[in-house]
């Protein structure tokens, strides 16, 4: 398996954190709302990045070596995120 089948398999699920993330928007509480909404932006853009990894785009060649190890870390951190909101409100 190559690491772009690998990227574009990270961005798939990023889409679907996001499709969560939208849902869980629309059943909260006005309050939380706009943070929520937030980090689905965040998770989308996260997605669009690395599909431009996977697909090999030019701008992208350059960064790879740290910035794709931030970018992991940052969806690790938005995984545990929406775990622990899950858990907080019971879903």
């Amino acid at each position: 398996m190559s690491y772009q089948t690998i990227l574009a398999r990270a961005a798939d699920d990023l889409d679907q954190i996001v499709d969560d993330l939208d849902l869980a928007a629309r059943l909260a509480p006005r309050d939380e709302r706009m943070a929520i909404t937030a980090r689905a932006l965040q998770a989308h853009d996260m997605a669009t990045r690395l599909r431009e990894w996977a697909s090999g785009a030019k701008g992208m060649r350059g960064r790879r070596g740290v910035v794709i190890l931030d970018e992991l870390a940052a969806f690790g951190r938005l995984r545990e995120m929406i775990k622990k909101g899950g858990a907080k409100h019971g879903g």
